[in-house]
């Protein structure tokens, strides 16, 4: 994924110290999820301050293109270009895609894809195939040549997927808010079976990870991202219900909170578990299918028009020919 040197100077904490955040997370269970032994002890970071990592959420500072998508009007965002490029760059390249069977059935059926699916395609061959890429000798290092198992024999013959400038970012931040991150999801689901697991066993991408979001209320709801309609909660009854929990805590807060503690702690717990995903059409998006759909009708519209000039000027040429005879 394209990471500008702006972030990695400015940002120094994209992501979790691991000692920090495995003794944030026993703090905030209440207990620790962890087995330990060689090389997986639990332990205080032994570099303090000067840890390249951070020792809270609140010091992740995030990567400047994931703020920006995050930040973005979606109902102004061009996601017609995004699709037909991303489509584009996939039937270019999709011809020298080897080594991989798993793609196979879905290259070949690339033009019935919808949006989110055909996204997810294109991270997975960009994911792949730049990886696949760089264990494999350019074409100017001093190797003899030689066939990679892959059937490559330099980097430049593998597919890169590449988009524009332009969208390469907008679409690795838009495809991370459609994913779940497996290693998160992963932790929650042993935690939950009860299984003890190890530090190595945690994701410290938080916010800014790259295999997907870690929370359902950073999560984009693709139902309502492609139709408009979707099995959510409506925003109005989340609203209250959230708004109900907060005037209760508030309650409990200014009468005793020593004596409410618990209900104010289980109130917390409530919220943290009420969540909902994000909804583009209440920023005022159009419905993705409702605007390709549109669009489709535009470029035919177009043609016939054209078709329409054609003949005219056709016709045009038809009857001079006819005088000058």
């Amino acid at each position: 994924m394209a990471t500008s040197r702006n972030d990695i100077h400015n940002n120094k904490k994209n992501l979790y110290c691991r000692d920090a955040r495995a003794n944030e997370i026993i703090r905030i269970l209440g207990e620790s999820p962890f087995k330990t032994g060689k090389g997986y002890h639990i332990r205080e970071c032994p570099y303090g301050t000067e840890c390249k990592g951070a020792h809270r959420k609140e010091e992740i500072q995030i990567y400047s293109h994931i703020y920006k998508w995050n930040n973005l009007d979606k109902s102004k965002y061009d996601f017609i270009k995004m699709y037909n490029e991303i489509l584009d760059s996939i039937n270019k390249e999709k011809n020298k895609a080897r080594s991989n069977n798993d793609f196979k059935i879905k290259l070949e059926n690339i033009n019935k894809l919808n949006f989110i699916d055909l996204i997810n395609l294109w991270h997975d061959l960009a994911c792949f195939y730049r990886k696949l890429a760089k264990k494999i000798p350019k074409k100017n290092a001093n190797y003899s040549e030689s066939m990679h198992i892959s059937g490559y024999t330099y980097s430049e013959d593998v597919p890169k997927f590449y988009l524009s400038e332009e969208l390469e970012d907008p679409c690795w931040s838009m495809v991370r808010t459609i994913n779940m991150c497996a290693v998160h999801q992963t932790f929650k689901e042993n935690y939950l079976k009860k299984q003890k697991v190890t530090i190595w066993d945690i994701c410290l991408g938080d916010k800014n990870c790259k295999e997907g979001v870690h929370n359902i209320n950073e999560q984009l709801c693709t139902e309502d991202f492609l139709n408009g309609k979707c099995t959510c909660v409506s925003k109005e009854d989340y609203d209250k219900k959230i708004n109900s929990l907060n005037e209760k805590i508030s309650y409990y807060e200014k009468n005793k909170p020593n004596s409410y503690q618990n209900k104010i702690n289980n109130l917390l717990n409530e919220i943290s578990n009420n969540q909902r995903k994000i909804h583009y059409t209440e920023e005022g998006m159009i419905p993705f299918n409702i605007q390709l759909e549109n669009y489709k009708k535009e470029i035919e519209e177009k043609e016939k028009e054209q078709k329409i000039e054609e003949n005219k000027s056709i016709g045009k040429v038809f009857k001079i020919s006819l005088k000058r005879k």
